[in-house]
């Protein structure tokens, strides 16, 4: 008579029992915090799984433990090629320690819990398989997409949970001697897990970030392993390799709270204790005043190359998530600033907001400016130029055309009592000084001026013949001021209220802006005059001045 284990024996062949692979692993030293990063190879890193990133790297890395990367590839359909070296690329591009982590192209593994990759774990995951099988926790299943069909339609009219459990499924009754005869003419088949547990019973455990958290427990018959490539499902996969691995905690996204009773069963099947879980709060996105989960598809910000390319840098991206995860970071960050001091910030899974955490555009431009105005000019140009060169080559050509210009331009009031701190991304660099180069200034339009056609010609006649560059801005501009006393501009607003002023000295600096600048949201005017000096200046006067006649 076929018994249960004559029945995995001969449906898993010569594969090694879980003590072989228990006393392969060497166990974790004493008190050490491991945490993974688990990814699926499905395309760019998004701003939600950077956040989990840095949560489980600093855990580990506070404690000097171990963050360790595995690729869990077990569903070959989704996955994206060449998905797995940018991941890579992505996390040592934003600094991220990673204490273990597959090796490529060859694939090889040199830390001793490898293989990191899930698809390469096969021989593993089917001794955990074949395991459960022999206690009776896993049987063979054969239903079909047909018969699933209609059970589901049975239990949607009987009001009942969708799903396979308890007496609808009616393979998991069969003998081993059945279950062998049906193989015979079937070859294929899934892998279920046999539950004992009653539909609605209750289950506690205790979520690091939560609380004691109770939940109804599981009671679903759920697949294990997949008929066609004989890969496990990921809540096996992951259940053996953290077990193996000596994971201690388990960080992710609070979409896998509702399986953590599932994942608890099979961590008890397998007489293991589970890790410590911890669910981060999910990126809301306020959408016309409502909240609502970041998208992939709808929301390029989701992207955390998406960020990049728009000129946020590395460092602001981090400060931003850091503060995500901590709401205290930020006056711990602005103390450090006021204090000069260095001392490191410890990131608590206890002081997570345990509900969600909403994406804030605002927010993350005040953290990326606090790390651009914290730069040198040498560091704010070499990096400028590392993003151009990478995002904007045009840009970066233009810099590199004419270097001291251009970083008179940059630097013009940067760094000083009256800078306007208008750099939030590097981006915004081009955006605010596109003006002091000719090739970019020469395609501009001209904007509107404020005053008529023949008002601005005679201003800019009378300050072309009187325009010097000699002393400060307010000596200059007490010579605007003169100027426009003698052509009938008012000074205050006050001032204008008399019928005959033909404006205010307002208008004249507007003029100046837009002729200059070819813009009314420029840098500092005067500034900008003793950066581009007096020769462009004179020569953008009597190209207006022409113009208009």
């Amino acid at each position: 008579m076929v018994s249960r284990s004559d029945l995995a024996d001969l449906m898993f062949p010569n594969v090694k029992p879980i003590s072989y692979w228990t006393n392969l692993y060497p166990p974790r030293p004493t008190g050490q915090i491991v945490t993974r990063l688990g990814p699926s190879p499905t395309g760019y890193m998004h701003i939600g799984q950077l956040f989990m990133v840095l949560v489980n790297e600093a855990i580990a890395t506070q404690s000097n433990g171990v963050f360790f990367l595995r690729i869990e590839d077990t569903d070959s359909k989704r996955e994206v090629e060449g998905a797995k070296e940018f991941l890579i690329t992505s996390l040592k591009h934003f600094g991220i320690k990673i204490s273990e982590w597959p090796i490529w192209p060859n694939g090889e593994d040199v830390w001793a819990y490898g293989p990191y990759t899930q698809s390469q774990r096969k021989d593993i995951y089917h001794s955990y398989i074949a395991h459960l099988m022999r206690q009776g926790l896993a049987y063979p299943c054969w239903m079909t997409p047909e018969e699933l069909d209609q059970i589901r339609d049975q239990q949607m009219l009987a009001k009942k949970a969708p799903w396979i459990y308890g007496t609808y499924s009616f393979r998991r009754s069969k003998t081993p001697q059945e279950c062998l005869d049906q193989r015979k003419k079937h070859p294929d088949c899934v892998i279920r897990f046999r539950n004992s547990i009653s539909p609605g019973t209750k289950t506690q455990f205790e979520d690091a970030n939560r609380g004691l958290l109770s939940m109804a427990d599981n009671c679903l018959d759920h697949v294990i392993m997949k008929s066609n490539d004989k890969l496990p499902t990921y809540h096996l996969a992951h259940v053996v390799d953290d077990h193996l691995m000596g994971t201690t905690h388990v960080i992710r996204g609070e979409e896998w709270l509702v399986s953590v009773p599932w994942h608890r069963q099979l961590f008890a099947a397998f007489g293991r204790e589970p890790p410590i879980y911890c669910h981060t709060p999910l990126i809301l996105k306020l959408d016309n005043g409502k909240k609502r989960k970041m998208s992939k598809r709808s929301d390029p910000e989701c992207s955390v190359h998406y960020l990049l390319e728009q000129g946020y840098t590395v460092e602001g991206i981090k400060h931003y998530l850091t503060a995500l995860i901590n709401s205290d970071y930020e006056d711990w960050f602005v103390a450090q600033q006021e204090n000069n001091t260095t001392e490191p910030f410890r990131i608590r899974l206890e002081a997570m907001n345990s509900s969600w955490s909403l994406f804030d555009i605002t927010k993350l431009w005040w953290w990326n400016n606090q790390v651009l105005t914290s730069l040198s000019h040498d560091a704010f140009w070499e990096w400028l130029l590392a993003w151009t060169q990478q995002y904007d080559p045009d840009f970066f050509a233009l810099l590199m055309a004419n270097p001291d210009h251009a970083k008179k331009i940059i630097n013009c009031e940067r760094l000083t009592p009256n800078d306007p701190k208008k750099y939030n991304t590097w981006a915004d660099v081009k955006a605010n000084i596109w003006c002091g180069f000719d090739e970019i200034y020469d395609a501009m339009p001209m904007p509107q001026f404020p005053l008529d056609k023949d008002m601005v010609k005679d201003f800019l006649i009378h300050y072309r013949t009187t325009f010097s560059l000699d002393g400060d801005a307010m000596a200059r501009f007490g010579r605007l001021q003169e100027m426009g006393d003698m052509l009938g501009y008012a000074r205050t607003n006050a001032q204008f209220k008399d019928w005959w002023y033909k404006g205010k000295i307002w208008d004249l600096a507007m003029i100046l802006r837009i002729v200059l600048c070819k813009s009314t949201k420029t840098p500092d005017l005067y500034a900008f005059q003793t950066v581009i000096g007096n020769k462009k200046i004179i020569q953008r006067l009597d190209h207006a001045i022409a113009t208009l006649s």
